[in-house]
């Protein structure tokens, strides 16, 4: 079962409370409650929420978290995440400001489109649609960021992320931005691997990437938008509190949704959680749901799973705190 936990747990002393004030003034709120910030309206408070506006900030908040010896968390747009019911201890960080920045560069097999981590991916992505420029379809009606579709090489059955990106930013543990090659990291189905060094409590932070495209005709680029839009759509909930789809498929045989499906776990509750009628790899928030039924829930689901069908089914959502 894959879960990520921050690690280290330290709370803010007055003193760590009167620094980050100093520092960040208005982008820094204490004790946030988390629910506020993600797609399925669950979780406990953060000790600290910090936007993160230059790149400069940002080194300045990780290197400072190192010398007090507090863990952080980077918090995209939430969309992918499940925080538990109390919370995360130490420092929540949100990329904004220069974060949220895209711009074009010409290259000698196409056009560069450099988006900073904070940029919705979808943006992104009809930024392109609209431009001209093929190679980013595929992500038109996926949520979260840029930095969270790199970090789990976003996807659909036309393409993701791998297939485009080119360079990737990063901030390491010690609060230096590095630019590595795409074509040096181990990319995976809904993962990726920078092979640089992630310490408990401490990882290193996406900062943005660098996406290759090539002129097309807008017209066509825009029809074929409208239709996977519509396929979405058609195929998954709406107007429901989820985190998308929440297991990985299996690597051989049927998709999660079917194998859940065929368990008759469709319209199955616990509490205010429930998988969706629509699409059985999506358990959704009815409306009061606790993080605490959406893990209820997910085991259950991951225990009739394995009795019925002998498949183990790995969590797609990445789960934190405390």
């Amino acid at each position: 079962m894959s879960r990520v936990k921050t690690g280290l747990v330290k709370s803010l002393s007055a003193e760590d409370r009167d620094w980050l004030s100093q520092r960040f003034g208005r982008s820094v709120f204490f004790d946030e409650p988390l629910g506020k910030h993600t797609s399925f309206g669950v979780g406990g408070p953060a000790s600290a929420l910090v936007k993160a506006l230059t790149v400069k900030g940002l080194s300045d908040l990780v290197r400072w978290t190192g010398e007090k010896n507090l863990p952080y968390f980077v918090l995209g747009k939430g969309t992918n995440l499940l925080v538990r019911d109390k919370g995360i201890s130490g420092v929540v960080i949100r990329l904004s400001g220069d974060f949220n920045l895209m711009e074009e560069e010409a290259a000698n097999d196409g056009v560069l489109i450099r988006a900073g981590a904070g940029v919705m991916l979808a943006k992104l992505c009809f930024y392109a649609v609209k431009n001209g420029l093929e190679g980013l379809n595929f992500g038109v009606g996926i949520p979260g960021t840029v930095g969270g579709a790199i970090l789990m090489n976003a996807g659909t059955h036309e393409g993701c992320v791998a297939d485009s990106i080119r360079e990737v930013r990063v901030m390491d543990n010690l609060g230096t931005e590095q630019r590595l090659a795409a074509g040096k990291i181990a990319w995976g189905y809904r993962t990726m691997d920078h092979g640089l060094e992630s310490k408990p409590g401490r990882p290193v932070i996406l900062t943005g990437g660098s996406f290759l495209t090539r002129p097309a005709d807008p017209e066509v680029l825009q029809k074929q938008a409208k239709e996977h839009l519509e396929r979405r759509k058609a195929t998954q909930p709406q107007g429901v509190r989820s985190a998308g789809s929440f297991f990985k498929n299996p690597p051989d045989g049927p998709s999660a949704g079917a194998l859940i499906d065929e368990a008759g776990l469709k319209g199955k509750t616990i509490g205010g959680a429930m998988v969706s009628t629509v699409h059985a790899n999506w358990i959704v928030n009815t409306g009061k749901a606790t993080a605490s039924e959406i893990l209820a829930l997910m085991e259950l689901v991951q225990e009739e799973v394995l009795n019925k069908h002998g498949v183990s089914l790995e969590p797609e959502v990445k789960i934190v705190g405390a």
